[in-house]
């Protein structure tokens, strides 16, 4: 029995036993039967889909929970991330990829780190966020890893994964600036003040966005074809539109700077009028859609320190970099009250206790601020070891890599850095998981593209 036999069997059976069970042979729910064998061909033949939709869970999850009824009892992000597992285990068990998976580079500080958080919760002065945020930690920023990691196997993966994130958020970013022109031809503009997909986060909507970006941008160098190169600038275009009307500081700025660093490495070999048109042509995109777009989508960035001069900007003065910075005071503060709280912290999740007196979901919007406040140098010291030790491996990858290779490798490394940027200005720890599936990316695919230059020219195979 061939392997889309087995699971076209087994996802059938599955599906009239539901049928049987729950449904109490309800004609109507039959139909769904169709819909079940589809989801299980696709996990099955395209597990990078499912891989994008786990990576893409937040940007979907407010807006599935409130207009689905599964959802609203069911965790969506639980759903997909289990679904996904199951999926990419049972397709790498199938075609034989299961017995040669390795742990990733860094894996063992990031568990001492996930121990440490799990210890840390004895002395937490919020127990119960502390408790959430170890555990979802644990599991959806370990499985984003692993995702990562071992969904690419081959320079087909690479390819399915490249697709299907480009493609989903093409689809979010059209669909989200649709929205927003009908809400200005509407007249009813005035109610948005930062443009979104669906009412979700605008800063995690802007980084999600970005990430996509920055991945266009650093892979230009790859592209060999006129309609190719016109299709990525179209989706640059689009991306850049998206974020800029998400009117959200952090995640521009993280874009800027992840843009410097690129330009810093890969433009070092170019010529300076090639240099310049680039730049050149950067700043004018970003001008002509500062003049294009409404000035409630571009306020935030010209009010640094406020909370705008119009009634809506007004109303969210609550997320300015004054707060921030008062934040991110705090939290070194208690750092650095003793030597206990110096060397491992006031425990997970305790900055919602000492900022604002809850036990709730809150935190200092610096990612590395937030680990040394709740888990001290020792949480510090192993995070940026667990970095360390992943590129430390890209760096020996990279550098027995052709020009060509290192290309292909650097608009997974660019994402991830964009989004270790981001992370220093909003978000906690699980709000940037986004970071350990780029990381786990990139680390499959030079080692992906590493295998397949020592196969192609004839060399020995080794590990680094």
């Amino acid at each position: 029995m061939t392997a889309e036999a087995f699971i076209i069997c087994a996802a059938s059976l599955s599906g009239l036993i539901s049928f049987i069970i729950f449904f109490h042979g309800s004609i109507l729910h039959l139909l769904l039967v169709p819909l079940f064998l589809g989801a299980a061909w696709a996990l099955y033949r395209y597990p990078a889909l499912f891989i994008i939709l786990s990576y893409s869970s937040g940007i979907f999850k407010d807006w599935l929970t409130e207009n689905v009824g599964l959802f609203s009892t069911v965790d969506f992000t639980t759903f997909i991330f289990a679904v996904t597992l199951i999926g990419l285990l049972f397709h790498l068990l199938m075609t034989g990829e299961m017995w040669r998976l390795r742990l990733p580079a860094g894996f063992l500080a990031l568990v001492l780190l996930t121990l440490l958080m799990m210890l840390s919760l004895f002395y937490t002065p919020s127990p119960k966020y502390g408790l959430l945020k170890a555990g979802s930690f644990l599991v959806f920023n370990w499985c984003l890893f692993f995702f990562g990691f071992w969904g690419v196997q081959s320079a087909n993966d690479m390819k399915e994964i490249r697709f299907f994130l480009l493609a989903t958020v093409g689809a979010v970013s059209l669909f989200s600036l649709g929205m927003l022109l009908h809400g200005i031809f509407s007249g009813r503009f005035i109610f948005s003040y930062r443009a979104s997909f669906l009412g979700v986060n605008p800063i995690s909507f802007a980084n999600w966005v970005g990430a996509a970006n920055i991945f266009c941008i650093s892979s230009f160098p790859l592209l060999k074809g006129k309609k190719e190169r016109i299709g990525v600038a179209l989706l640059v275009v689009l991306f850049s539109v998206t974020m800029l009307a998400a009117n959200s500081r952090g995640p521009l700025l993280s874009f800027m700077l992840s843009m410097g660093l690129w330009a810093f490495y890969g433009m070092k070999n170019l010529r300076a009028v090639t240099i310049l048109k680039f730049f050149a042509g950067g700043l004018v995109l970003l001008l002509v859609l500062f003049l294009v777009l409404p000035q409630q989508l571009t306020s935030r960035y010209v009010d640094l320190f406020g909370g705008g001069s119009d009634v809506v900007s007004a109303a969210h003065s609550a997320y300015t970099i004054n707060t921030r910075l008062f934040a991110w005071k705090t939290a070194l503060d208690a750092a650095f009250t003793n030597l206990r709280t110096l060397m491992i912290g006031i425990g997970i999740g305790g900055f919602s206790s000492l900022f604002y007196g809850m036990d709730v979901r809150l935190y200092p919007h610096n990612m590395l601020i937030e680990v040394l406040c709740e888990l001290g140098l020792a949480g510090v010291s192993l995070l940026v070891l667990h970095f360390v030790g992943a590129v430390t491996q890209l760096i020996n990858y990279l550098r027995r890599q052709s020009q060509s290779e290192r290309a292909q490798s650097m608009p997974y490394i660019m994402a991830t850095v964009f989004l270790f940027l981001a992370a220093q200005f909003s978000g906690d720890l699980n709000d940037n998981r986004r970071i350990w599936f780029f990381l786990g990316l990139s680390l499959s695919v030079v080692n992906v593209l590493y295998r397949e230059a020592m196969s192609r020219d004839g060399y020995e195979k080794k590990n680094y």
